[in-house]
């Protein structure tokens, strides 16, 4: 009987070790209390029940249980969230259908603002936060949009230049012939024979010319010859009659002459000055002498 008993408490036991560890497995925590949550979502894109409730990063509950609901506008699923008691959500709070990592699969992301304290039993907002691959989709499609305008115009250009590769050949071909044929022309010593008879033209030019640069130089000299010596005979002519004034001058013939061999004109003008002088002081000192006035006139003679 002491048996019986012993095997049916291990199996009790191990029954209730089994239930615990499995919900402990999908995130059930029997030592933490909770509050109950609602919030709807049309599409849940792969969640399921036991999946984390996130709060920047640290899971701070779980999904409880998934309701569908055909007939509601609203949304499709009602999901019932388990969160931390010592949690306190607001009336501004939205869950967020997202992805836990790259590889971690769908969760629900929490986000709390300041509000009104929610007791438990509320209805979130809800929203949903593109994925990582989502978001780099997005990101990528412009890029992806340009590469393939790049590769285009890249193939357009490979195409034409396809169709010239047989100019592109022609050309390469003329320009091979063409240096050839200066190669050739180089080894024939004809630009050897172009070059003397260009120089050959050259001095019989400069032989030609220079008899006429040598005439018109003594043309030029000429001029100028001739041009100084009507000048030198000018200016000798007048300095010939220069000579004839000056010697006239100091002969003492004409006024000037007379003004510079004789001081007779000299004392003349200044005996007259004195005279004048002389006049002068009388009248200033008997001015009778020479104005009579009379203011009443003339008294008549008995």
């Amino acid at each position: 009987m002491k048996k019986e008993i012993k095997i049916a408490l291990l199996t009790i036991l191990s029954a209730v070790m089994l239930y615990t560890g499995f919900n402990f497995l999908k995130g059930t925590d029997f030592f933490t209390r909770t509050r109950a949550y609602l919030v709807e979502f049309k599409d849940l894109d792969g969640l399921t029940v036991s999946r984390p409730v996130m709060l920047n990063g640290l899971a701070v509950g779980r999904v409880a249980n998934v309701e569908v609901r055909q007939n509601q506008k609203s949304g499709m699923f009602l999901l019932t969230l388990d969160v931390r008691n010592d949690l306190i959500l607001t009336d501004v709070t939205t869950a967020f259908l997202g992805d836990n990592g790259l590889l971690g699969g769908k969760c629900v992301i929490l986000e709390i603002k300041n509000g009104n304290k929610l007791v438990g039993g509320e209805m979130l907002k809800n929203g949903i936060k593109p994925g990582l691959i989502t978001d780099l989709g997005g990101k990528a499609s412009p890029l992806l949009s340009k590469v393939d305008s790049a590769m285009l115009q890249i193939k357009n250009l490979l195409e034409t230049f396809n169709e010239m590769k047989g100019d592109l050949a022609n050309t390469f071909k003329n320009l091979n012939e063409i240096t050839t044929s200066f190669k050739n022309t180089l080894k024939s010593g004809q630009i050897d024979n172009i070059l003397t008879n260009v120089n050959r033209s050259l001095q019989e030019l400069q032989g030609k010319f220079t008899p006429i640069l040598d005439k018109t130089n003594q043309l030029l000299t000429k001029a100028n010859k001739l041009e100084l010596e009507e000048t030198l005979k000018k200016a000798n002519g007048t300095i010939g009659q220069l000579s004839d004034i000056l010697t006239s001058i100091k002969k003492g013939e004409g006024t000037l002459g007379a003004l510079m061999k004789s001081d007779t004109l000299y004392q003349n003008i200044n005996k007259t000055l004195l005279d004048l002088d002389k006049v002068f002081l009388d009248l200033r000192e008997n001015p009778k002498k020479y104005v009579n006035i009379s203011i009443l006139g003339k008294k008549e003679k008995k």
